[in-house]
């Protein structure tokens, strides 16, 4: 059986392998619980919880038990210290925790290291692969988010401010800008290089729509950033919105992601002088 919790830490939630041993519940002799029988006699709940109540158990302090080959549990029932009572537990049977959780108990024949070597791979190797899964889902829902994916890699301009100077000047969404000043334009830092460079001066702008060009004449308005005056015209990178390019933002942001983690770690090593 599979246990679902929502758990602040670690952050998108953990699986607990059975046997794995690191949060396994703990029994020790001495300690009282209540156990729940089934039709034969068997157990097939195990309380240590103070928090929750089973309406027909029995109540046991703990002599000895073997939840793994013997699947046994003995002690004192209800609180007759002179007789052990010894009781078969079940091979499904659960344990409910101090919090209240309910797992099942893990014998030998159902732990992770029971399992074949390539189950083992396959499961080991499928914990990275879900969380990449989930962070490509996250990047793309991100992408969904902001309307589409930003391409620095064109000349194309996206969109245009209202009576900024672009607008005041012509120019339109989804033009392509082929040059200014008689330099040409092939992506978006060339355009904003130019721009910047140029605040409170006429540029002449050539650009391309709907298969026409057509030179507009546009004045950066001039803008402080950290002590520099810059040139700014109003207009935004052009932004791919189309299903493809979307998927793609999602998967190149995952990767991206992806790399940075492993840079990451690889500086950990590297670090070091």
């Amino acid at each position: 059986g599979t246990t679902y919790t929502i758990r602040l830490l670690p952050i998108g939630g953990y699986v607990r392998m059975a046997g794995m041993g690191e949060d396994m519940t703990e029994i020790t002799p001495g300690m009282p619980l209540s156990v729940e029988l089934n039709a034969v006699g068997n157990v097939v709940k195990i309380n240590t919880s103070k928090k929750v109540q089973l309406p027909h158990s029995i109540p046991m302090e703990v002599v000895d038990f073997d939840l793994e080959k013997e699947l046994f549990i003995k002690g004192y029932v209800n609180g007759n210290e002179e007789e052990e009572t010894v009781y078969k537990v079940d091979h499904d049977a659960t344990i409910i925790e101090s919090d209240g959780t309910e797992v099942r108990i893990a014998p030998l024949d159902v732990q992770f290291q029971s399992a074949k070597l390539s189950q083992r791979i396959l499961t080991n190797f499928a914990g990275p692969m879900n969380n990449f899964i989930l962070g490509f889902i996250l990047f793309t829902l991100a992408v969904f988010l902001q309307g589409g994916v930003t391409d620095l890699n064109t000349n194309q301009i996206g969109q245009v401010i209202p009576n900024g100077p672009a607008a005041e000047a012509g120019l339109k969404e989804n033009d392509k800008v082929l040059s200014i000043n008689n330099q040409k334009i092939k992506k978006y830092e060339d355009f904003t290089t130019i721009v910047q460079k140029n605040p409170e001066k006429p540029l002449t702008f050539v650009v391309e729509r709907n298969g026409k060009e057509e030179q507009l004449t546009v004045t950066p308005e001039k803008q402080k950033v950290e002590k520099q005056t810059i040139g700014k015209v109003g207009v935004y990178p052009y932004m791919k919105t189309d299903l493809p390019s979307k998927l793609m933002g999602g998967i190149q942001d995952t990767l991206n992601s992806t790399t940075q983690i492993f840079k990451a770690l690889g500086s950990l090593f590297t670090g070091f002088s």
